[in-house]
């Protein structure tokens, strides 16, 4: 990677300013990022639309215990052993967009897993589409710990509720334990292969980049969950450190 990109994705990690004007590392018509980001330095709320969502018996306490991925802290998540309710202790940047079809967008986390494989099945970020309960249209784009050997990650395109039809948008992507380590995502949503681009950085290093479709169906991403936006209750107890919720949209709205 270019010294110049290198910067820009550090930019995106680190900032927090409304707006970021850059002028390297982006496609030619890109002229503006309008950033959401937040930092646990001080708060566990700030930047955040409606602070965490914590369900029962989820907790959430800001930290110092692993460091933070840019500072000393960082958001610590304890699973208690799941819930086969709602178990997506997360927090939500929701503040009125919708991307579709044609919008440039990134997103970013940081975590510290002591043990990645009691993440088994569960989803550490995503941008997401969901009505009511049980809706047909509702689908993500998430960044996914599914049963893969090493321990490692995948961004895919599916279904809220199965996998028929998912779009898996790159290959499993090794991460380390009781390491933090970064996941940033740039993509141009499509639902047609062919006019989509999705580029993933481990740790500001391109490791994947796909044309594949990355859109499940049309309907339009509006919020976007980190930190452990879905745990399988299969998994019982561990802890998750997570730090540099980010994102970011590319251009001007109309």
């Amino acid at each position: 990677m270019s010294t110049e990109s290198r910067c820009v994705l550090s930019a995106l990690a680190c900032s927090c300013a409304a707006t970021l004007l850059l002028a390297v590392g982006l496609p030619k018509h890109a002229q503006a990022i309008e950033i959401r980001s937040a930092s646990f330095e001080s708060t566990l709320n700030e930047g955040s639309d409606f602070g965490w969502r914590v369900d029962s018996p989820f907790t959430v306490t800001r930290t110092s215990e692993a460091g933070g991925a840019d500072g000393d802290y960082a958001a610590k998540i304890v699973t208690n052993g799941g819930s086969s309710g709602c178990s997506c202790p997360r927090m939500t940047f929701q503040d009125g967009f919708s991307y579709g079809s044609g919008d440039e967008f990134w997103m970013s986390g940081s975590w510290y897993l002591p043990d990645p494989d009691k993440v088994y099945w569960s989803r550490l970020m995503n941008l997401g589409h969901f009505e009511a309960s049980g809706d047909p249209d509702n689908w993500v784009l998430g960044l996914f710990r599914e049963d893969f050997e090493p321990d490692a990650v995948k961004l895919v395109a599916r279904s809220y509720d199965g996998d028929t039809g998912r779009s898996d948008l790159t290959p499993a992507i090794p991460i380390p334990t009781a390491q933090w380590f970064t996941i940033t995502v740039h993509a141009k949503l499509s639902p047609t292969d062919g006019q989509a681009l999705t580029e993933v950085y481990k740790d500001w290093e391109l490791v994947s980049t796909s044309t594949q479709r990355n859109m499940w169906q049309n309907s339009p991403l509006h919020f976007y969950n980190a930190g452990l936006s879905y745990f399988w209750n299969g998994n019982g107890d561990t802890s998750v450190y997570f730090d540099r919720p980010l994102l970011g949209y590319v251009g001007k709205r109309d």
